[in-house]
């Protein structure tokens, strides 16, 4: 039999049978926590045969159910055999005791079945606790039985096929939330709303949201506004769309591919960062749905309105894991302003000083600009009111090249700016040019700046330089025809204006790219005989109409 050194400490250690029961083994154990055993080689070298002999045979075992480190402890000892373990290992775990004839192994194996730990032998002789190893733990551990578990699913904010003008959830505020917990006034305009009020797009909307103020600048150009502040960002699923601060907001969604809108009025520093005290606007698109549905509609109406939506959605597989959704729309109709179809300036003169504006002016050319360059602000001042001036009687629309302040204070119909100056523009200036009713021209220089033009909705857009130019340096290469052409298929929809270099015999190369409008400088300026160039020139332009 195993001997116990006996001098060593004895926490969860079971060992000799002559252990009186007064000394609570299983109890020690578990009170101090960590059980040591000491033996001498000595002890080692007698204890090995009779672990052996044990293990070969089989034992009858009548140990009652109780903590797990009491019944092992009390099972080691009646084994004859020694044993290590850290009572923390077992923690509270219970044991049903162990009824019947075991050898050692089994035991053990018995005892510690579903606790992921095995009694493993050392060479001295002495049994530890170990933990399983992983791929034994997963497979030979005690089975549980199903567990299943039943739950309420999320609510969804969808409000398609809700049959209701009310929604109590919405996404826009940090995900889905019940509109009873936000401290704020919510507007939700549902899927059910829109089609009976027959919404079209977003400024029709918010004319019918509590609390904002829809402004109209001109036909394209609309504000909105609440609490007194202009709404200066939209939503899309929750992701900002942010506008030119202080400047008009173009983004018209068509409703037809909404399922809500959902308006949070007042200050959402928590949502998008610094911000006006206005409000938020979350357009929440249509989503995939389970079963296979579909739609269509005809809507006709004044000026020769004509609307087609389709709608069709479904699963793609037949798990229904992958889903879509396919929206079609076809939106037309005419105008009372006649101006709106007008996407032409005819040929642009474009001048260095009063004098040459009127004298062109004069000649028949149907658009000049002023282009005068001094730094003395009254000789600026001066110039322009001259121009104006100049006009007066001819038909002519004059444009004041980057002056805008002075444009709008002598009655200019319209003022053009480059990338530059656009960029120097703030918010407040902007509005102060739309307010006033004065037209805004742009240069562009390639697919960049279209797009910086196109967040203003200026009036025009002049596309160049297209051929080289000794008249200004340049930072980009020429654009040539090719890219004039692709240029006026993708801003078809403003009058465009091509400029840069272009000689009376470039003329209908230019014009057959289906530009509106050519701008010229030295083609008159340095022309012997500058009307009868704008005569010739103006030929040009009629005949590739």
């Amino acid at each position: 039999m195993p001997r116990t050194h006996p001098h060593q400490p004895q926490d969860g250690l079971a060992a000799e049978r002559g252990w009186p029961a007064s000394m609570g083994m299983a109890g020690v154990a578990a009170v101090l926590g960590v059980a040591m055993l000491v033996a001498t080689a000595a002890d080692c070298a007698h204890a090995a045969p009779s672990a052996q002999a044990a293990q070969a045979g089989q034992r009858s075992f009548s140990i009652a159910a109780g903590p797990l480190t009491h019944v092992i402890a009390q099972y080691a000892n009646q084994a004859g055999v020694a044993l290590s373990f850290d009572a923390a290992q077992l923690g509270r775990l219970q044991s049903p005791g162990l009824q019947g004839s075991y050898g050692v192994e089994d035991g053990f194996a018995r005892l510690l079945q579903g606790t992921a730990l095995q009694a493993v032998r050392e060479s001295s002789g002495v049994y530890t606790l170990r933990p399983l190893p992983a791929a034994v733990s997963g497979t030979g551990g005690q089975t549980l039985g199903t567990v299943t578990v039943r739950a309420t699913a999320p609510a969804s904010a969808t409000t398609e096929a809700s049959d209701s003008y009310a929604a109590s959830l919405v996404t826009g505020y940090k995900g889905l939330q019940s509109v009873r917990d936000i401290p704020q006034p919510v507007t939700v305009l549902t899927r059910q709303w829109l089609d009976e009020q027959a919404l079209p797009d977003l400024h029709a909307v918010l004319q019918h949201t509590p609390g904002v103020t829809v402004e109209y600048i001109d036909s394209e150009r609309i504000a909105y506004y609440s609490r007194g502040y202009q709404i200066d960002s939209l939503q899309v699923d929750g992701l900002n769309v942010n506008q030119v601060a202080s400047a008009s907001t173009f983004i018209q969604p068509d409703t037809a591919m909404l399922d809500r809108v959902e308006v949070l009025r007042g200050a959402t520093g928590l949502l998008r960062g610094a911000g006006s005290p206005s409000a938020m606007v979350n357009m929440v698109r249509k989503r995939p749905t389970a079963q296979w549905q579909g739609s269509a509609a005809l809507t006709l109406g004044s000026w020769d309105r004509q609307r087609m939506e389709a709608d069709l959605s479904g699963p793609l597989n037949a798990a229904g894991t992958l889903r879509g959704r396919l929206v079609a729309l076809a939106d037309d109709k005419a105008s009372f302003q006649t101006a709106r179809k007008e996407k032409r300036l005819g040929l642009y003169g474009v001048l260095p000083d009063a004098q040459w504006v009127g004298r062109m002016a004069r000649a028949g050319v149907p658009t000049v600009q002023l282009r005068f360059k001094s730094e003395d602000r009254d000789a600026i001042a001066r110039e322009v009111r001259a121009a104006v001036a100049a006009v007066e009687g001819t038909g002519a629309l004059l444009f004041i090249n980057d002056h805008w302040r002075e444009a709008i204070d002598a009655g200019a119909y319209g003022v053009h700016v480059g990338q530059e100056d656009l960029d120097a523009l703030a918010g407040a200036d902007l509005q102060a040019i739309h307010a006033s009713g004065l037209r805004l021209g742009v240069s562009t220089h390639g697919y960049a700046e279209m797009v910086r033009a196109h967040a203003v909705q200026p009036s025009y857009i002049a596309l160049g330089a297209v051929f080289p130019t000794t008249l200004k340096k340049m930072a980009t290469a020429p654009q040539g025809l090719a890219r004039l052409n692709a240029y006026v298929r993708l801003m078809q929809r403003y009058p465009l204006v091509a400029i840069g270099g272009i000689s009376a015999d470039q003329f209908p190369a230019v014009r057959a790219t289906g530009v509106g409008s050519v701008a010229v400088v030295r083609a008159l300026v340095n022309a012997e005989d500058p009307e009868a160039a704008a005569q010739q020139l103006l030929a040009s332009m009629h005949a590739a109409d």
